[in-house]
């Protein structure tokens, strides 16, 4: 039992019971099948407070396999090639903040930039929050479905703080 995992998807807090058949410490997370949503999954250590062995047996031992997770830890088969310029704060925070990022990260063209092309899950999901936290250092050269989600967010934010 993953005891009071916060989740970045659904944006709550609370137990979730898994069984656990790998541990990444090298990038703080745990795999296991969710015994709820019924798929291979990844949990950051980050997100837990603490994790309670249950004296259950495995259900879905046939089901325990390494499923790779996109650049921002999110497993999901739905993915879709985006492509950015960061200038050098972008890229050492999306490296800092996300180890993972860095095999598809590679200088770029112009001095003091890098640009990152891979596959990331078609909900955005840890690279919207990326994009708005640094903003004046990334450009997006595709999807334009990135900047149509991004777009809603914004619409959506100002909206809720109150702006026009």
């Amino acid at each position: 039992m993953l005891v009071s995992y916060r989740s970045r998807n659904s944006n709550v807090e609370r137990d979730r019971k898994v069984e656990v058949f790998s541990i990444e410490p090298e990038l703080g997370m745990v795999k296991a099948y969710d015994r709820e949503k019924l798929r291979p999954a990844h949990f950051m250590l980050s997100r837990m407070d603490r994790v309670a062995v249950q004296e259950d047996d495995w259900k879905f031992e046939q089901m325990h396999y390494n499923q790779v997770s996109d650049a921002f830890n999110i497993v999901d088969n739905n993915q879709v090639m985006v492509d950015l310029s960061l200038n050098v704060s972008a890229y050492n925070d999306l490296i800092e903040r996300n180890p993972g990022a860095r095999r598809y990260t590679r200088k770029g063209s112009m001095e003091n930039t890098y640009q990152f092309q891979a596959k990331v899950n078609a909900g955005f999901i840890g690279l919207r929050q990326f994009v708005f936290a640094n903003w004046r250092d990334v450009t997006i050269h595709s999807p334009t479905t990135l900047q149509q989600s991004l777009m809603k967010e914004v619409l959506l934010m100002l909206n809720k703080l109150g702006g026009e």
